[in-house]
């Protein structure tokens, strides 16, 4: 370890800088520009701002593209993102169209629990509506600047920054003070949850609670006896807790198996591998990686439920997307999913963090159930559909509830 950890620390930074300058020179040069938008046109400028877009993948950019899939049916649509996934140093194209919209990618230094973007004025110029998702350091970039520049904004939660209890200290004292100064800059929040609206409204700041909508699988109903997991492989999805868990089940259900499906950016497979071996379950666990929607589907086909241990969720989207198909939800006992059991009315919710009491809990509660849960679930999950959501943020992009200034 480096005697002088600053220095260190500096000499990295200066080190980002220097790429960023040499990055910002090029972006200037002719032919490097933002490709040109139809200013003549009558349509609503729309600019989504998200942390990471594909080819990142998880329920934050799926929700991105496929909201701004459906506007830009009716409305010019760019979304601004960084311009590499978090843990990678592959620069990604700047600028790029895709599906109906452009996508311009920005520098940053830091990672993903903390970075700084270059997000140059000129960007956000000329856009109807400014949408922001999640409450990063995004956010807070654009909303100094609308103190120089008028920008209308808009912010969708996505849980904000609570996915873990990590540093809970530091992110409620953020909240409290920048989150919720930079949110004072917006003129309208979308809280995905109820409980992102509570955390919101414990320091004074008003929202509308507006529940992700789903794009279901398939119109069929999977009555298999497997489990599914869907999310990437992150440390707050606690996978890990799972593969215990089945280690519990299998000794009651020995045929049974989970199948996790997934984005790995943080490497944590080679050690879930280790443990699937150490519980002796390479027959009972199966790891997929990422798939599309098709080889997905398949999957699921031979599942009857979507589990997840993870210890906070802002929504929790991949579950309901497991619902939609009639995969009935095991869920760990955290804000998030308590408020899916208790409007859906059915599952399970359980502790991992005892998994033999979770398997005694699955073992009793599965040899109940009905075809009608399984209904029941696909009702639930298909209430809300993606045009009435569409529907809301048009109402109010079109209103000006609050001034910005």
């Amino acid at each position: 370890m480096s005697r002088y950890p600053l220095l260190q620390e500096w000499q990295r930074f200066h080190a980002e800088l220097v790429k960023y300058r040499i990055l910002v020179n090029r972006l200037n040069a002719p032919g490097c520009q933002p490709p040109a938008r139809d200013m003549t046109e009558p349509s609503l400028k729309i600019l989504h701002v998200v942390r990471q877009f594909d080819p990142s993948k998880g329920g934050l950019e799926t929700y991105v593209r496929e909201l701004a899939s459906r506007q830009a049916a009716t409305a010019d649509v760019t979304i601004l993102t960084l311009n590499r996934i978090f843990d990678s140093s592959a620069l990604l194209p700047a600028f790029e169209q895709r599906d109906g919209f452009r996508i311009i990618r920005v520098p940053f230094i830091g990672n993903r629990h903390l970075f700084f973007p270059f997000v140059r004025p000129a960007l956000l110029r000329g856009y109807d509506v400014i949408h922001i998702h999640a409450a990063d350091q995004l956010l807070d970039v654009i909303a100094a600047l609308s103190r120089f520049m008028p920008l209308r904004l808009f912010m969708t939660t996505h849980g904000m920054y609570f996915h873990t209890d990590d540093r809970a200290r530091i992110k409620n004292a953020y909240l409290r003070t920048i989150t919720k100064w930079s949110l004072s800059r917006t003129r309208g929040i979308f809280a995905v949850s109820t409980n992102d609206a509570q955390k919101l409204a414990s320091v004074g700041v008003a929202s509308v609670t507006l529940f992700n909508p789903v794009v279901p699988l398939g119109d069929f109903i999977c009555e298999g006896r497997d489990l599914l997991y869907v999310g990437r492989l992150s440390p707050n999805k606690r996978v890990d807790a799972l593969i215990v868990f089945m280690a519990e089940m299998v000794q009651r259900q020995p045929g049974l198996k989970l199948h996790i499906v997934g984005t790995d950016y943080e490497n944590l497979a080679p050690g879930l591998a280790e443990l699937v071996a150490r519980y002796e379950l390479q027959e009972n666990v199966a790891y997929h990686g990422f798939l599309e929607t098709g080889a997905l589907i398949e999957v699921a086909k031979t599942c009857g439920f979507t589990i997840s241990a993870s210890r906070y969720e802002g929504f929790g989207i991949s579950v309901i997307e497991g619902m939609s198909v009639g995969l009935l939800p095991v869920m760990h006992d955290n804000a998030a999913f308590r408020e899916t059991f208790e409007r859906s009315g059915c599952g399970l919710l359980t502790d991992f963090d005892d998994p033999a009491r979770a398997a005694e809990d699955f073992a009793a509660w599965c040899s109940s159930i009905t075809r009608q849960e399984r209904d029941r679930a696909v009702r639930f999950a298909r209430a809300q559909g993606w045009d009435a959501v569409v529907e809301v943020y048009s109402r109010f992009y079109g209103t000006d509830p609050r001034p910005a200034g």
